[in-house]
């Protein structure tokens, strides 16, 4: 089998490219267009500790950048796509709201499209918990209506319609997970726990 892991040097792709690589049978193409958004120092040594497996190839592609993502669906029969490139931040979508824009919405739209193409039977892809807005009621549901507050859960909330219209007209399933904070090792230094953890083993302040 082999699988298709967009963003496979993030935190979550890399645990599900490094998960899936232990199993047999199964070959992982990783692409990532390894920005600037946090260091990339991390991102390196994820990349570095995956390219260990035989069985896993890189592309350095951005999912926003048609003829590129295209190349890589003509060089690959894929069996399932795993989608976990976005911008991420929602802080962020302040500063350069554009990269959401671009990664979150057109590199989406981009993976839909080689997918309706090669005719792919499945697609596991990253949402957020954010689509929910500030909801006061715990725990949440999926029944509850969601309530995206600004750009970042806009475009994830957009993201699950885009594939419930599409799951609709052809034979493609769609997942769609809901991810809420997330850490662990290896994980995204901008998180706010290693935020803290970092005032505490440094002894500064925490804002």
């Amino acid at each position: 089998m082999k699988i298709l892991v967009t963003g496979c040097v993030g935190f979550i792709g890399f645990h599900i490219c490094e998960e899936l690589l232990s199993l047999k049978n199964i070959s992982i193409i990783g692409i990532d267009n390894i920005n600037n958004y946090y260091s990339k120092k991390i991102k390196n040594k994820r990349l570095k500790i995956l390219k260990n497996f035989k069985r896993f190839t890189f592309y350095k592609t951005d999912i926003s950048n048609e003829k590129s993502l295209r190349y890589v669906f003509k060089k690959n029969q894929f069996d399932i796509v795993i989608h976990m490139a976005a911008q991420a931040g929602v802080r962020y979508a302040l500063k350069d709201p554009t990269s959401y824009l671009n990664s979150n919405l057109k590199g989406y739209l981009n993976l839909i499209e080689n997918i309706k193409n090669t005719k792919i039977k499945k697609m596991i892809f990253a949402s957020s918990s954010s689509v929910y807005g500030e909801s006061k009621k715990f725990p949440l549901s999926e029944n509850i209506k969601p309530k995206p507050i600004n750009i970042y859960s806009s475009t994830k909330l957009l993201n699950e319609e885009i594939a419930k219209d599409f799951s609709e007209i052809s034979k493609t399933k769609f997942i769609g997970l809901r991810f809420f904070t997330i850490y662990g090792k290896y994980g995204r230094p901008d998180m706010f726990l290693f935020k803290v953890l970092k005032s505490i083993f440094k002894n500064k302040k925490f804002y």
